[in-house]
């Protein structure tokens, strides 16, 4: 039974296989892109088929959910689906599912087909090698690749952003050359599709020149000697990965006596030698790398012996001098790198009277004593180093005396005359060869000059042809040669030189300047000789002794009156007495003559006009040398003599009167005597000197009132007749002195000027003022007279008085105004209507004529002052103006009485007044009354009156009425009867016609029916004017807005006429029309 049961089983399954193979297809879903892997804006496209038919239509599925065709592209039946740029939202599980296009067959899925949509990646750049920073001529080797499936993309280089033009993965520079330094990156392209990525990472490329190493002594010395232990370097800069190999002299150094480091950067000699001296030289080799440096600069290693010092004299001289500076120097030959220490006979010198330098290379003896003589060693020590020199070899040093030369004169006299000639030797006792000599005048060197010359080695002095300048002590020193020894001087030698004089001329008198009439005396002289004797010139003439005075041997010449012939410029001219030697011209002495000059009087204070009290000084003084005079003074030609309050200066020029008063006023003349001569001037001009008594300042007000208000502005002068502004002023109230900083009051910049800004009762008082000369203090003025300066106690009120002075005015009446303030004066007024100001100013304001625009509130203000003025209100006076009762003229004559009358009476009558009237009556143009009473007759004879009016007056306000406007009478009777002719004709014809038809309808035959004309019917009723075509009038129209037909040319020359029985288009709800004739035959309607 099981195996019936699994049979049955197999078979059912071998029929459903058969039937689904042979059933409705399954649709194949693919990729139609050649990649599997799909980037960011890349174009994908996928198709859906069933084999072997395209009678499906086929939909698209991603995620289970149907794919709208809103930004992928569909075929028209849907096989294919293109994407134009992938994005995130197209990455899913794909499905398509087929539907016939003819058959409705139930369709199949498609297997799931998953699409996934990267980002397009980013290359990476790599260095191949381990390092990022190269050497010249070194190979390079860049890698670019993506992290997943490299092999899928081609690769393009970039340095400093600019393409290398070089594609694939691996860039590759044989030998790196430093242009090649810089930022590198690479950007990958899929092969075969549009896909590339943004730029990779920048690896930076550094590159660098092959280095040179640096070689260096280490030790502090270059200089090196036996034993010494020596280190040298050899470095490449910022770096430590290089191993270096060492030179000597171009050979290659192994290590068997030297030490070097493990990577040879330093080489240590433990113990020099000389083998170990030459060029030194290293060259490195990168530990990592196989790359050489340069080879480093050389380095010379010089090993040296230890020295022994030299000592030597500078200079070398064998005999030395006291006094000589000596210099003993110490020295290793090419080392400046020791010190010294030194010894005389066998002992270190110390430097208590030497000098040693910092290092002991020199020892100075400023001045050589015994004490210094002996032999002389030093001894060298290294100043770094622990070496020590051997002894120098010794130095005999020997001290001796200076000695002394001594002069001696050649020539037999002592004493010469210019142009002869003299001999000098100079010399030492011993070795005289030894020694150059040097010549001294006066302890003046003599140098070789015209006529002065000097024998071998400067031992004797000649001068050939003797001037007086060679004369003096003469000395000589000796100075060894080529040293700087120096003996002391020679005795002296005196040397007497007589050249040919210049006498000398001289104005014997104590003054250069000289005075008509004065005595002169002149004198001629040549120093320290009187041997001879002189002539004298004037002016290059020789002078004879005719009117001067000459003594026996010329040496003095006397004027004793001097006169304008004794000025000129004087000169003489001496003769040896026992010799024919004959001197030089003297020089020229001018003598000038001059007139006695007169002397000026000046006032030094700068005022010639002075006050009683003050202090003048006055100067007299000559314009040149005023100091070799002395002064007398005069007033009025009478000599001032000093007493109380006059006193005199220095030599009298100046006079001064400590206080003035009027009795020295006057002219001031003076004189001047010259001092120890006997030359007196005549009086200067006079100078005027005024006197004046000190003013008293004056007091005025500036406001024109001497009585003020509270609050009210005051303002004094105070000032001096004549020249106001020379002076300041000072103000005193009651006699006291008033303060600069009192409130309310305030002083002008000269005090001048008193401002009360709001005056109180404090204010009130007397003022007086005193007045102070500027820049002369003692100058101050008497009090002037009081100004009395009143204040009231309040402010006043002005009084408004109306005349006349009723309330309610009448049009056309005079209104007089007046204002008054009872207190003080200097009162201006304005006048106000309603807070308006008025044009009118003044006391008193008249309206002559009022009128409606007068009334309102009146009121006037007094003021008085300027800036700003004080101001005060009146009281208010308001009125009404109201227009005068207009009489009015009426007609007494009746229609009745025209015909029985000859006159017209009319009747003037004053309306809107109870009171009682009197009348005046005027005809036409004339102004004359005509009569007085209220009624005025106007005859028919009058016929130059055609005018007539009326005006009413009486006694009391108004006096009068408005004049009544004009009445007409002309040809009023007339007009009045021919009217009333033309009614009464008028009325009986109307009578007559009326009787007449009353008879003619009584007389007149009836007539029949058919005689009667048909009648018109003037009068329709509604229906009837409804059931009418006539056109309805123009009302009609405009009532019913209805169009308005055209009219013809003939229906427009006539005029419709429309009135108020002209049917309107309205409607009504009932019309009820009904007609009945009278006997007149006339219709009546109603509605």
């Amino acid at each position: 039974m099981e195996l019936i049961e699994l049979f049955c089983i197999i078979c059912f399954t071998a029929l459903c296989t058969a039937i689904d193979e042979s059933g409705i297809p399954k649709p194949a879903i693919k990729l139609n892109t050649a990649w599997s892997q799909v980037f960011y804006t890349e174009r994908v496209e996928l198709s859906c088929t069933v084999e072997g038919s395209s009678e499906w239509n086929i939909t698209w599925f991603r995620d289970s959910k149907e794919i709208q065709a809103d930004h992928v592209v569909l075929s028209t039946d849907g096989t294919t689906l293109s994407i134009p740029a992938a994005s995130v939202v197209d990455a899913g599980k794909y499905m398509c599912e087929g539907q016939h296009k003819n058959r409705t067959l139930t369709p199949y899925k498609s297997d799931e087909l998953t699409l996934k949509v990267d980002e397009i990646p980013v290359p990476s750049v790599a260095l191949q090698t381990p390092w990022s920073a190269f050497f010249t001529s070194e190979s390079v080797e860049l890698k670019c690749s993506m992290e997943d499936s490299p092999d899928l993309w081609t690769y393009t280089w970039y340095r400093g952003g600019v393409s290398l033009g070089s594609e694939g993965s691996d860039l590759t520079i044989s030998q790196v050359r430093p242009e090649h330094a810089g930022q590198y990156t690479c950007t990958g392209q899929l092969k075969g599709r549009p896909v590339k990525s943004e730029h990779s990472k920048a690896q930076s490329l550094e590159v660098k020149g092959i280095p040179k190493p640096a070689i260096k002594l280490n030790t502090a010395w270059s200089q090196v000697f036996y034993t010494e232990r020596v280190e040298l370097s050899c470095t490449v800069e910022g770096s430590s990965e290089w191993k270096f190999t060492w030179f000597r002299d171009s050979k290659e150094i192994k290590a068997d006596h030297v030490v070097l480091s493990t990577d040879g950067t330093t080489l240590s000699i433990p113990a020099a030698s000389v083998v170990d001296a030459g060029e030194y030289m290293c060259k490195g080799q990168h530990k990592n790398r196989n790359l050489t440096t340069h080879n480093s600069d050389e380095l010379p290693l010089t090993v040296n012996g230890l020295p022994k010092p030299a000592i030597k004299l500078n200079p070398a001289w064998s005999q030395v001098f006291y006094t000589e500076r000596l210099e003993l120097s110490c020295t290793v030959e090419g080392s400046s790198e020791w010190k010294f220490t030194w010894f005389r006979d066998s002992k270190v010198i110390q430097a208590d009277h030497v000098a040693l330098s910092t290092d002991g290379t020199t020892l100075s003896i400023p001045a050589a004593s015994i004490g210094d003589a002996g032999k002389y060693m030093c001894k060298g020590q290294h100043k770094n180093r622990t070496l020590t020199t051997y002894n120098s070899d010794k130095l005999t040093l020997k001290v001796d005396e200076i000695p002394v030369p001594s002069v001696a004169l050649q020539t037999p006299w002592s004493a010469v005359f210019t142009s002869e000639s003299v001999e000098l030797k100079c010399s030492m006792e011993d070795s005289p060869d030894l020694w150059t000599y040097t010549w001294y005048r006066g302890g003046q060197e003599v140098v070789p000059a015209a006529g002065v010359s000097f024998g071998s080695e400067g031992s004797v002095l000649t001068i050939s042809q003797v001037r007086p300048e060679h004369a003096g002590q003469y000395t000589c020193t000796g100075k060894l040669k080529g040293r700087p020894v120096k003996s002391e001087p020679s005795k002296a030698q005196s040397l007497k030189v007589k050249g040919i004089p210049k006498p000398a001329i001289k104005l014997n008198t104590a003054w250069s300047q000289v005075f008509y009439t004065e005595r002169v005396e002149l004198s001629c002289t040549v120093e320290g000789s009187s041997e001879w004797k002189f002539t004298w010139f004037r002016d290059s003439k020789e002078i004879q002794a005719d009117h001067v005075v000459l003594s026996t041997d010329g040496t003095t010449l006397s004027i004793p009156a001097a006169s304008i012939g004794d000025a000129g410029k004087y000169m003489c001219k001496g003769q040896h007495k026992n010799r024919t030697l004959t001197t030089y011209n003297s020089d020229k002495l001018t003598l000038k003559v001059d007139e006695i000059p007169v002397p000026s009087v000046a006032l030094q204070t700068p005022w010639s006009a002075v006050f009683t009290s003050e202090s003048v000084e006055l100067k007299c003084s000559m314009e040149d040398s005023p100091d070799l005079w002395t002064y007398t003074w005069y007033r009025g030609g009478q000599e001032v003599v000093q007493e109380a309050g006059v006193s005199f200066g220095s030599e009298g020029s100046d006079l001064t009167i400590s206080q003035v008063r009027p009795e020295p006023a006057g002219q001031y003349t003076c004189t001047g005597q010259l001092k120890g001569r006997p030359v007196k001037s005549e009086p200067s001009k006079p100078q005027s000197l005024e006197v004046k008594e000190i003013p008293v300042p004056l007091v005025a007000l500036q406001t024109p009132w001497p009585d003020v208000f509270p609050s009210e502005k005051a303002e004094m002068n105070c000032k001096m007749q004549d020249s106001p502004d020379d002076w300041t002023y000072t103000w005193y109230r009651g006699g006291q002195k008033m303060a600069v900083q009192e409130p309310g009051v305030s002083f002008g910049s000269d005090g001048s000027q008193l401002v009360i800004s709001s005056a109180r009762q404090e204010h009130e008082g007397e003022y007086n003022c005193t007045g102070q000369l500027k820049g002369r203090a003692p100058v101050t003025s008497e009090h002037s007279k009081p100004l009395s300066l009143s204040v009231y106690d309040k402010k006043p009120t002005p009084e408004l008085i109306q005349d006349p002075g009723h309330r309610k005015m009448y049009a056309k009446e005079s209104i007089k105004f007046s204002c008054k303030v009872s207190a003080s004066s200097g009162w201006e007024f304005h006048w106000f209507k309603d807070s308006a100001k008025l044009p009118n100013q003044g006391e008193n304001y008249t309206i002559p004529s009022a009128s409606y625009v007068n009334a309102g509130a009146h009121r006037c203000r007094a003021t008085r002052g300027q800036e700003p003025p004080f101001t005060t209100d009146s009281n208010t006076i308001t009125i009404n103006v109201e227009e005068r009762p207009r009489a009015t003229v009426t007609l007494l004559t009746g229609w009745s009485e025209v015909f029985s009358a000859d006159r017209l009476d009319l009747k003037c009558e004053v309306h809107g007044s109870e009171d009682t009237w009197n009348y005046t009556w005027f005809g036409g143009s004339e102004q004359s009354p005509l009569s007085f009473n209220a009624k005025h007759p106007v005859m028919s004879k009058d016929v130059n009156q055609s005018h007539y009016s009326c005006m009413g007056n009486r006694s009391s306000r108004p006096l009068y009425s408005q004049r009544s406007e004009p009445f007409k009478t002309t040809n009023l009777l007339l007009k009045r009867r021919v009217l009333l002719s033309i009614s009464g004709c008028l009325f009986f014809g109307i009578i007559a016609v009326f009787i007449g038809c009353i008879v003619m309808r009584i007389t007149r035959k009836p007539v029949t029916s058919e005689d009667k004309p048909e009648e018109v019917n003037l009068f329709l009723t509604r229906a009837e004017l409804q059931a009418s075509d006539v056109a309805p009038c123009p009302l009609a129209e405009y009532v019913s807005d209805e169009e308005k037909p055209a009219l013809t040319k003939d229906a427009e020359d006539i005029d419709p006429v429309c009135h108020e029985s002209t049917p309107l288009p309205l409607s009504f709800s009932e019309v009820e029309a009904e007609t009945s004739e009278t006997n007149g035959g006339l219709k009546s309607f109603k509605y």
